[in-house]
């Protein structure tokens, strides 16, 4: 028989019972028979049946896939072939055999069976170890928060069976079953599991009709056992209310009286909000849902559930929710209700588990059980404190109670005999020095802050500060709050009591924490004149790498700026040297340049010698070059201080200030320039100076622009100045010797020159012993390689002309042309065949490496 059609069949009974009022589950009667081993394992009374009836649902409802090797695919797994042989999957009668078989482990798996899976994951961990694991949609019901799984859902296998064992637990009066099928009527929506009827109609088989009545239903039964004043009642209320967890609220957050407020809102619940909410003036029920019903996180502290008087006679019971509920609301709840009905109760429960209590995983329990320690022991009777007791709270590896243990001690620290705050004051640094517990250290520092900080001052030494400075990484996770404490010994301090110096003080101002610096410069600043500072001191804080550090001594020293005084004569010439040694820290020296002598103490370098600051001035960094220049116009040099050359070499500084200053040092002493001083200067990369050099040479008098200087500068690298020095031979052409000034032409490397000296050559007067002369000039232009065109044109033709003009200057330039002759190329070969074949022929007497025929 098909599936289908099997729930059809299903579907017609359940309506038929329904039409006719068929209670067939009053008779108790089993169903289908459960499997051979699981029956067996009953009947030995075998504990491990409940967690085999558990991996028998979740491989019945569930799937669970395993690799198959051979095929090379997931298979899914099966329940073992005996238990298919006896069991129909479409048949969830199983379920009703298994409770009313009356055992006890069948009862108990029962009750597992049918409550949410919240471990569901464990489960399959557990059973199906190393193999994958799917939840089947089947597994998973929704509520109006999100999903939950569960191995008995609420479809057509299993739902008849369902509401028959929710009617029985509700007849026989079993409340924890009837309260975990309770707990879902509140909470679980109608799914998608849908039936087709005969008639061919699609009906639900969990609607939300069934979903409203059934929980309208839970809340009327106990309202008549309340009613009637039946302590069932608290029976079947605390089994249900046991059902709840936080999860089943939705969290959520509104804005209230201007501020915003966070808590659980379970409008959604019926059942839950009766119980707790019936008599609230704020939370109301309406027709399908309750409104406004909005708990604050730390819980309503009034009592607004039904049946108040029924619950005061049940303390034990309120008891038992109090320390097993799972939902902050429901313990809340139970709280007030034993503070405000049954103190009595709670006066006669052992401190041994209000202690137990504060490890509880709920916080809402362990905040009730330390308010109440908190209230009840710490402060006894007769005003004695239980200091015992109020220490291991203060240190309890719970924040939460060391943080309300520590709010209680702050309120009443002054009651508490002051041995006792010394002693929890010094068990804090301990817990902090030692760094092995940074939960609790967190909780210990803002302790120390706030009610011990009155004690600090007893600890507070330098050996202790020491061994924290001492302690530790600095990227150790318990450096903070060691640094926090030293902040606070340091604040603590009484330098003056135990001699503290400077020297001792000085590591401290380098600490990476804030609090840490702030307090040492405080120290240095109130008890200056205690601290021993001497040089050796200056020198140590002035070589710390920090710029913090930095920045309080230039505040420290221009405060007293005549205390430092004395130091002068020893402290100055060591600062100069720590700025010029370059192993000293870079941060070290720009600070000692730049702050210390560049500013605080600046006044006092008009004495420095000249030769310190050229030294700066010829430094290799520019920072140092440009504090030489701020020296140099502080002193205020005369030009007799330096030498010429040392002038010279200012005037090529890369400064502009210092070029300028050796300008206006060597304008006053012009009586005693020369040719090479003006040559030097003006051969410079900087166009300041030397446009200042070349206006200086241009407006010299006639008789003072000497054929040497003119010389100098056609005999420089730079184009602008060989211009200027061509431009002063045009001017004093009748005053040089040309000859002179060819040879020199000859020994410069620059074509320009040479073309220049070329085109001279006419004005000379030429004679064999001339050419004699200027042939080394002649034999550097025509034989330089791949250069000078246009200069090697320039020479032929100033030789032709002179060969044709001159007998003597033709002989004279025969040795020239015989050895031009054996090394050009083709175009400048035929050029000297030509022209030695003319002085041939003009001059037969001449001798000539050429033959005429």
């Amino acid at each position: 028989m098909a599936d289908q059609e099997k729930k059809s069949l299903m579907l017609a009974q359940a309506e038929r019972e329904f039409a006719t009022h068929d209670t067939w589950w009053e008779k108790e009667e089993p169903k289908a028979p459960l499997p051979a081993r699981i029956q067996a394992m009953l009947n030995r009374n075998d504990p491990a049946v409940i967690d085999e009836l558990l991996k028998f649902a979740f491989l019945l409802n569930g799937e669970v896939q395993v690799w198959d090797y051979n095929k090379g695919s997931w298979q899914k797994l099966s329940l073992p072939e005996e238990d298919i042989a006896q069991l129909d999957p479409q048949d969830g009668s199983w379920l009703w055999t298994l409770y009313v078989s009356g055992h006890p482990l069948a009862r108990k798996a029962v009750r597992k069976l049918l409550s949410y899976q919240s471990d569901i994951y464990d489960l399959q961990r557990r059973f199906f170890e190393f193999q994958r694991h799917m939840i089947s949609s089947k597994l998973q019901v929704k509520w109006r928060g999100g999903r939950r799984n569960a191995l008995i859902p609420f479809d057509a296998v299993y739902f008849r069976y369902v509401k028959a064992i929710f009617k029985l637990a509700e007849k026989k009066g079993d409340a924890e079953t009837w309260a975990i099928l309770a707990h879902r009527f509140d909470l679980e929506r109608k799914g998608n599991k849908r039936l087709r009827t005969a008639a061919g109609q699609e009906v639900e088989v969990y609607s939300d009709k069934t979903h409203y009545y059934l929980r309208r239903r839970c809340w009327r039964y106990l309202r008549e056992l309340g009613k009637a004043g039946n302590p069932a009642y608290i029976r079947f209320a605390v089994e249900a209310l046991l059902q709840y967890e936080d999860q089943d609220a939705r969290y959520v957050s509104k804005y209230e009286n201007g501020k915003w407020l966070y808590g659980r809102r379970y409008n959604h619940l019926w059942l839950f909000n009766h119980l707790l909410f019936h008599r609230s003036q704020t939370f109301k029920p309406k027709r399908l849902q309750w409104e406004g019903v909005f708990v604050p996180i730390d819980g309503l502290d009034r009592r607004e559930e039904a049946f108040p008087d029924l619950w005061d006679q049940h303390a034990d019971e309120l008891w038992r929710l109090f320390t097993k509920a799972s939902s902050g609301t429901v313990i809340s709840f139970a709280w007030t209700a034993l503070r405000h009905g049954n103190r009595d109760y709670l006066n006669r429960v052992p401190r041994e588990k209000w202690m137990n209590l504060l490890d509880d995983e709920h916080d809402k329990r362990s905040k009730a059980a330390l308010a109440w320690i908190l209230e009840n022991y710490i402060l006894a009777g007769n005003g004695k404190a239980d200091l015992t007791l109020l220490e291991e709270l203060l240190f309890h590896i719970d924040q939460t109670v060391r943080d309300k243990a520590a709010e209680w001690f702050g309120k009443n620290a002054q009651k508490l005999p002051r041995e006792f705050n010394l002693k929890i004051t010094r068990r804090i640094i301990d817990i902090i020095k030692d760094g092995s517990d940074y939960w609790r250290a967190t909780g210990c520092i803002d302790l120390l802050r706030s009610h011990c900080r009155p004690y600090v001052s007893e600890f507070a030494n330098m050996a202790l500060i020491k061994q924290l400075q001492d302690s530790g990484s600095r990227w150790s996770y318990m450096y903070r709050m060691k640094e926090d404490l030293l902040a606070l010994l340091l604040e603590e301090l009484d330098v003056e009591q135990q001699g503290v110096t400077g020297v001792e003080l000085l590591p401290f101002l380098s600490s990476a924490n804030n609090e840490v610096q702030q307090q040492t410069e405080a120290l240095f600043e109130k008890y200056f004149e205690k601290l021993k500072l001497d040089l050796d001191f200056l020198l140590a804080l002035i070589k710390t790498p920090n710029s913090r550090v930095q920045a309080f001594t230039t505040r420290f020293l221009s405060d007293r700026l005549l205390w430092v005084v004395p130091f002068y004569p020893a402290l100055l010439p060591r600062l100069w040297e720590m700025m010029l040694d370059e192993n000293e820290n870079a941060l070290v020296r720009n600070y000692i340049r730049d702050v210390l002598l560049g500013k605080l103490f600046f006044e006092e370098l008009r004495e420095t010698p000249i030769s310190q600051v050229l030294a700066l001035l010829q430094h290799q960094e520019h920072a140092m070059q440009a504090f030489g220049a701020q020296l140099l116009a502080l002193i205020e040099p005369k030009p007799h201080d330096f030498t010429l050359q040392q002038l010279v070499d200012l005037a090529h500084r890369p400064l502009a200030e210092i070029r300028a200053a050796a300008r206006h040092m060597l304008e006053k002493l012009r009586l005693i320039w020369s040719p090479d001083l003006l040559v030097n200067v003006m051969e410079t990369d900087w166009d300041d100076t030397r446009e200042w050099a070349m206006r200086i040479v241009t407006a010299l008098p006639t008789d003072e622009q000497t054929p040497e200087l003119i010389y100098g500068l056609l005999d420089t690298a730079r184009r602008d100045i060989r211009a200027l020095a061509m431009e002063l031979i045009d001017r004093h052409l009748t005053r040089l010797d040309l000859t002179e000034l060819m040879m020199r032409a000859s020994e410069s490397p620059y074509l320009e020159v040479q073309e220049f000296a070329l085109a001279l050559g006419d004005q000379l007067t030429w004679t064999a012993q001339r050419m004699t002369e200027l042939e080394l000039f002649f034999r550097t232009v025509f034989f330089r390689v791949h250069q000078g065109r246009r200069a090697k044109n320039m020479a032929f033709a100033l030789l032709e002309r002179l060969a044709l003009e001159k007998q003597e200057c033709a002989e004279a330039m025969v040795p020239l042309l015989n050895d031009m002759v054996r090394n050009f190329g083709r175009q400048d070969f035929e050029r000297i065949v030509h022209l030695l074949t003319q002085i041939q022929m003009r001059y037969p007497h001449i001798q000539t490496p050429l033959t005429l025929e």
